[in-house]
């Protein structure tokens, strides 16, 4: 992390630079390398399908998705994860949205690039390495001796402001100039602490709290990027 930059430019990942999740997309590849048994796909296929089809919301999809994750963990190897999250971003790490895609390149200059995700901690470190963020944090699960005890020691999905607020107070800096960018309303807690915060695709929920507020709202839609 360079020392000289004194702003910080702070994302979600899932459906904000990600576009799609990685916590979902390292489901799946545990699944393909035969780490979790395939009947876990069904366990959160309900709250999937009803998520994609616009008939749930994406909070109810996620807590499926933690609680069956949370589940199928409990002594499987650390290193097996980290490196099908390794595998995963590679085969993903394109997958992103133009607009933040470019905000990362743009801000990288003056900001120091922070990324606060819900997802598992082994993949987050996995995308954000190959974007070149200088401090991620995900949700971390507890291991002892190389095995996961499947407990979750750091929940960041929940915790994403503390998480900003402790950042700022190890590294020394204010949010003076700061800039942030998420897209459902688990971000709001984040959003409300930065100077210049941007909802980007926002969720119903989201989309409301930013009206209210008069946040920037951006949405991404094909190669059109409109700004509100």
């Amino acid at each position: 992390m360079e020392q000289n930059k004194q702003k910080i430019a702070v994302f979600d990942i899932d459906g904000t630079i990600f576009r799609s999740n990685l916590h979902f997309e390292l489901f799946k590849g545990l699944v393909e390398y035969g780490i979790f048994p395939s009947i876990v796909l069904k366990e959160i296929e309900e709250y999937h399908d009803d998520w994609i089809n616009r008939r749930g919301k994406y909070r109810d999809f996620e807590k499926s998705l933690i609680l069956s994750y949370q589940n199928r963990l409990k002594g499987k190897v650390v290193e097996d994860i980290e490196k099908v999250s390794r595998i995963v971003v590679q085969e993903k790490m394109e997958h992103v949205y133009v607009y933040t895609r470019d905000m990362i390149e743009k801000l990288r200059e003056d900001h120091i690039l922070l990324a606060i995700s819900g997802s598992p901690h082994e993949i987050v470190t996995a995308f954000t390495e190959y974007w070149k963020f200088d401090r991620a944090y995900g949700t971390v699960y507890a291991s002892e001796n190389g095995i996961f005890t499947s407990d979750i020691i750091f929940p960041s999905y929940e915790i994403k402001d503390h998480t900003l607020k402790n950042f700022c107070t190890e590294a020394g800096l204010s949010l003076e100039g700061s800039v942030g960018i998420g897209d459902t309303s688990g971000d709001v807690a984040f959003l409300d602490l930065v100077e210049h915060p941007i909802a980007f695709n926002p969720s119903k929920e989201l989309f409301a709290v930013a009206q209210e507020k008069q946040w920037k709202t951006v949405v991404e839609r094909k190669d059109v990027i409109y700004e509100m």
